[in-house]
């Protein structure tokens, strides 16, 4: 079931705004200081290995809210026979994409407890 404040707006911008958090999620500004790098230390290596392809799982989310975003949202303008994301499409994106920035944020507070997230 869905809220008012789901349907407030687009698919299209939606999407758009889940990208805007990601943009930046899979490089390597991001990754290195947060520890999300291969590289596990002091991890099993089964555990590690499993880390491993969970967080390949979560750059492709992020490349494919990216692409997504590019070929069916609006942030390059329409073209003439543009359809609509799917809302189930648009709906999947935006789940997956907090998925990825709520572990982003709890990996921020476990790795940096002293230094407090700001508000943009």
């Amino acid at each position: 079931m869905t809220s008012k404040t789901t349907n407030k707006f687009s698919p299209e911008v939606r999407a758009r705004a889940v990208r805007m958090v990601l943009d930046h999620a899979s490089e390597q500004a991001v990754r290195d200081p947060l520890g999300l790098t291969p590289d596990k230390t002091g991890v099993a290596d089964d555990i590690a290995n499993d880390v491993r392809t969970i967080l390949g799982g979560l750059n492709s989310v992020v490349n494919g809210v990216g692409a997504l975003r590019t070929h069916g949202g609006d942030a390059h303008g329409r073209e003439r026979g543009y359809r609509r994301i799917d809302p189930r499409i648009a709906r999947l994106a935006i789940h997956s994409a907090s998925t990825v920035s709520l572990f982003l944020v709890e990996t921020w507070q476990k790795k940096f407890p002293a230094r407090q997230l700001k508000p943009h």
